[in-house]
């Protein structure tokens, strides 16, 4: 199954953000401010990118100051 690989950085000011599409080439890599609109618009932009594939992402606790 091809798939999207996404994954996010995430600091107090920017999160910089990574997906890859099924043959790991970088799709997206935008830094976005770290407040609620722009991480959400982005996981729209990756949902969008992987059209019918699969979405994957790394299961990491984000820190508690953290919208991404």
């Amino acid at each position: 199954m091809s798939r999207t690989w996404a994954g996010i950085d995430s600091g107090k000011g920017k999160c910089h953000s990574l997906a890859l599409d099924a043959d790991g080439k970088t799709a997206l890599s935008p830094r976005v401010t770290n407040d609620e609109p722009e991480p959400l618009k982005l996981f729209g932009d990756v949902l969008d990118l992987a059209g019918d594939r699969e979405v994957t992402t790394p299961a990491t606790k984000p820190p508690s100051h953290s919208h991404c």
